[in-house]
């Protein structure tokens, strides 16, 4: 009779165990679409500024698809904002005669980083 027992603890000890796992907590990795919408306008008063290495930074933080709240409603402009300041970077390193140098971009990467 106590091998009956024990198995019937056993087994409830089993259930409970797999009751308490099934809970799964998921943490966001990137950004929210509030926190996306500042880097995005950071981004274009840099771009005004003319500090085309920080615009380009910023647009690139703002570009994901979606945050961790949704959809991102800046990132069509974000993703335009970084082809349209890469292209001016790598002009201007290009026209210096800069074509390959790994550094950062604010530091004087080449045209083709």
């Amino acid at each position: 009779m106590r091998q009956g027992y024990f198995k019937l603890l056993l087994l409830l000890a089993c259930v409970a165990f797999l009751c308490m796992t099934h809970t799964a907590y998921g943490d966001c990795v990137g950004y929210f679409n509030k926190e996306m919408r500042v880097f995005f306008d950071k981004a274009v008063a840099a771009e005004k500024r003319g500090e085309l290495a920080v615009a380009f930074e910023d647009y690139a933080k703002a570009r994901d698809e979606s945050g961790c709240d949704g959809k991102n409603p800046v990132s069509g402009e974000a993703k335009a904002g970084c082809m349209r300041i890469a292209k001016k970077m790598s002009d201007e390193e290009e026209r210096k005669g800069n074509f390959y140098k790994s550094v950062e971009l604010d530091k004087g990467a080449g045209a083709f980083q």
